[in-house]
């Protein structure tokens, strides 16, 4: 595998994992997608070997076909961040993470930062509190319109703790919000490798359809968070 395809392959088999039609890995997966965009099984054998990555053109089909987005595909890009914002999106979610964990640790916690493959499992921190260690996940908040969010997540977060800090404006500090298991499994939309929530503003609160997003005050906010999270 061309060390270059390796990401691609990933996020390609990922795409294929949560489409419901297509078979598990080593079961005809391979021809499946051919069929399913009409190039040659050749083609698609060398795509999921690493050996080749689709032209722009196929990338669209294969995007499409997996109800995935393109950028995404292609790139490991959110549709909320562009190419040329890239490098400030990844500078503000390693922000959010350093904001969590400074206050964890104000607040007598401790904290940890993964190795290896926790960091590919979408863990940004391990949090000990009151001697207990959980996996937490920090989901920053983009600002895509006038009171509109959004935040973008792993797939498999079912074991983590995923917490959200919105950017304050005019002066105010970031919120943060304890994006809890039960509202994501009703809210969040899946986009493949990846699910995404979308938040509206609304009188101080951020909610989503008709429930509001706990937020996250102070320390003992924290720990009742990581509680619940079990």
């Amino acid at each position: 595998m061309k060390p270059e395809h390796k990401d691609f392959v990933n996020r390609l088999n990922e795409a294929c994992d949560h489409h419901p039609d297509a078979p598990p890995p080593y079961r005809g997966r391979q021809r499946w997608l051919s069929k399913v965009i009409s190039v040659s099984p050749e083609a698609s054998r060398k795509w999921f070997a690493g050996e080749a990555r689709p032209r722009p053109p196929v990338m669209k089909k294969i995007a499409e076909a997996l109800k995935v987005d393109e950028g995404w595909l292609a790139l490991g890009l959110t549709p909320i961040h562009e190419p040329s914002e890239r490098k400030v999106a990844e500078r503000r979610a390693g922000g959010a993470i350093y904001y969590i964990a400074g206050l964890i640790e104000m607040e007598g916690g401790t904290v940890a930062f993964p190795e290896g493959d926790d960091a590919d499992a979408g863990v940004d921190l391990f949090a000990t509190v009151r001697g207990r260690q959980r996996k937490l996940h920090v989901a920053p908040a983009d600002r895509v319109a006038p009171g509109r969010y959004l935040a973008a997540l792993p797939a498999d977060h079912d074991k983590l703790l995923v917490l959200s800090v919105v950017m304050g404006h005019h002066g105010h500090c970031p919120r943060v919000l304890f994006l809890a298991p039960d509202l994501l499994d009703k809210h969040a939309q899946s986009r493949g490798g990846y699910q995404e929530v979308e938040m509206i503003a609304d009188d101080g609160a951020f909610i989503t359809g008709e429930d509001t997003w706990p937020e996250v005050g102070s320390f003992a906010d924290l720990v009742g968070g990581l509680r619940r999270a079990v």
